[in-house]
């Protein structure tokens, strides 16, 4: 099972690599996750694109209840929590 950091990780490595990647991602984002990283995502949950500009700012919070972090993470989806809550498995 791959833990969201790991996942968010290849995701960052493939639009790297691949130009064409950001495109199938936008446009059908479970289905291209799937086939690229050979996932199988629980129906539960969903998926929302949200690309980072200057003049916008988007913050992940952790899910509620989990203890807050002694330090900021140097990436905002990698936040205290995210990898207590594998929701990634592979296919």
């Amino acid at each position: 099972m791959l833990h969201r950091s790991q996942v968010e990780a290849r995701i960052r490595q493939k639009l790297a690599d691949d130009p064409t990647f950001r495109a199938r991602l936008y446009a059908d984002p479970r289905a291209t996750l799937e086939a690229e990283f050979k996932l199988v995502l629980s129906p539960r949950v969903s998926i929302a694109l949200h690309e980072d500009t200057a003049e916008a700012l988007h913050i992940v919070l952790p899910p509620e209840g989990d203890p807050p972090a002694t330090a900021l993470p140097r990436r905002p989806a990698a936040s205290s929590g995210c990898d207590r809550h594998p929701q990634f498995r592979m296919a």
